[in-house]
C-alpha cells in the first residue's frame, strides 16, 4: 500500500505483528469491506486494542510491530530481547535463535519415541 521496494525482514516484521494480534485478540487489526477501505485503514493505522485485554507487555510489543514505515519498526533482533516474548526465562536470559541439533543428538531412543508418534527416520 506504501508503494515502496520489499524491505526484508522489517516487512516480515508487520505481517507476524499481524498474526500476533490476531491470535491474542481473536480479530484481524484492520479489516474493511473492500480494498480501498482496507488501505484507509492500514495507512491511517485505524487499528485498536481494547483496554485490559492483553497484557501492557503484549500491547507494547504489538505497537512496535505495527509501525507504518518500515524502517522505523523494531528489528528482528530486538523483538527477540522483548519482555513479552521473553516471558517464563530467567532475568539473564532471553529466547535465541534457533539452531539445529547435531545429528548426534538423533540417538537411537529419540528415533524410536518419534517412531510411535508416526515419524520414519527417513523423515528425521
Amino acid at each position: 500500500f506504501l508503494g515502496i521496494p520489499y524491505y526484508g525482514p522489517s516487512v516480515d516484521i508487520w505481517s507476524l505483528g499481524v498474526i500476533l494480534f490476531t491470535l491474542v485478540l481473536g480479530h484481524l487489526p484492520f479489516d474493511a469491506r473492500d480494498l480501498r477501505e482496507l488501505r484507509s485503514k492500514i495507512l491511517g493505522l485505524h487499528y485498536s486494542i481494547p483496554r485490559g485485554a492483553v497484557s501492557p507487555e503484549c500491547d507494547t510489543l504489538l505497537r512496535k510491530m505495527l509501525i507504518l514505515d518500515p524502517k522505523d519498526r523494531s528489528s528482528l533482533k530486538s523483538l527477540m530481547l522483548d519482555k513479552w516474548v521473553n516471558m517464563g526465562y530467567a532475568p539473564d536470559d532471553h529466547l535465541r535463535p534457533y539452531r539445529e541439533l547435531p545429528k548426534s543428538q538423533l540417538d537411537d531412543s529419540r528415533l524410536k519415541a518419534m517412531e510411535k508418534m508416526g515419524f520414519t527416520r527417513t523423515d528425521l
